[in-house]
């Protein structure tokens, strides 16, 4: 009698049980904060409790109507785009940030990612030395950088200062964190600032760019938030004043009430250092995620495309924001 078991037959051994090991920098990984009580939120209210959401920086407003109608029109060009991102997106990005932020920036200096979180943990993972972190800051900044193999150096602010960075600060964080074996060659700073809600002014960044500068440090600038500022403040970049050593993110996420969306990019400095940074992130980019969704960049070319309808709807998102604040 032929006893063989194909692999689809069940027979009467107890089944194997593979043991499956997480890595080390996973074991004691959480969620991350925000977004695990966005969930418990989304959960809340679908059980009918009613519930105020102040945990998730997510604009309420509606999104624009020709972003609707360009991401419509769109829909239908489901080709693979390049991997640094449509050459259309990234020169309308160049001239947004020349236009906006007051930067030297051409189209080759732009990335377009998957939104401008996978763009800072691929640039933890390519740049060398550990990170300089203000405290507070945001809560993914930390087990992003850990999880890329860098240590997090705290740099202590205060409330009754503003949350402000100073370079004594600065200094003092990165001459102990050498002392420890560190090697701080990364500060990452948030401006407008989630969570303080404070703002460099114009000295306080020149500041921090001369002693980027001085430090040989690079400074990534995360300027998520930078349309948002609201009064008679004025978001000043970094990259202005230190252009050969600052990389800029940013995205569609706040301001243009598209955070679902998941579209962000990175200005690199126009130099051959950047250049090299750029090809480390076309070939990581190419290995875990390919290109950007090809409808969404060609979509999000109407919010980087100068319209005074679009412009103003940023402006009173702004305002909004404002009086809330």
């Amino acid at each position: 009698m032929n006893t063989t078991h194909s692999k689809d037959t069940p027979t009467d051994e107890a089944p194997r049980h593979v043991q499956l090991r997480l890595a080390s920098t996973t074991q004691t990984l959480p969620t991350s904060a925000t977004l695990a009580m966005n969930e418990a939120v989304v959960k809340r209210r679908a059980a009918g409790r009613e519930t105020i959401h102040l945990g998730f920086g997510e604009a309420a407003f509606p999104l624009h109507p020709l972003l609707k109608t360009a991401l419509a029109e769109a829909a239908t060009h489901t080709g693979y785009a390049p991997v640094l991102g449509i050459p259309a997106l990234r020169q309308a990005i160049a001239a947004y940030l020349a236009r906006t932020r007051g930067m030297t920036c051409s189209a080759d200096q732009i990335v377009v990612g998957p939104g401008s979180k996978p763009l800072l943990y691929a640039l933890l993972h390519i740049l060398e030395g550990d990170v300089l972190l203000p405290v507070p800051s945001w809560v993914s900044y930390a087990p992003m950088a850990r999880l890329a193999g860098r240590r997090v150096i705290g740099v202590q602010t205060e409330p009754n200062d503003h949350h402000r960075l100073t370079p004594q600060a600065l200094s003092q964080a990165m001459t102990q964190a050498r002392r420890d074996g560190a090697n701080p060659r990364i500060l990452l700073v948030n401006t407008p600032s989630n969570p303080t809600g404070s703002m460099f002014d114009r000295a306080d960044v020149e500041a921090l760019a001369c002693w980027a500068r001085e430090a040989e440090v690079t400074l990534i600038s995360d300027e998520i938030y930078a349309e948002l500022a609201h009064g008679w403040r004025e978001h000043v970049s970094p990259a202005r004043f230190y252009p050969e050593g600052c990389i800029v993110t940013g995205g569609l996420s706040k301001a243009f009430s598209a955070g679902g969306w998941r579209l962000g990019y990175a200005a690199l400095p126009p130099t051959t250092a950047g250049k090299e940074v750029m090809e480390a992130l076309r070939a990581l980019a190419s290995e875990i995620w390919s290109t950007t969704a090809t409808p969404l960049q060609e979509a999000a070319l109407a919010a980087f495309t100068p319209n005074a309808s679009i412009e103003q709807y940023v402006h009173r998102s702004a305002l909004v924001h404002g009086y809330v604040a």
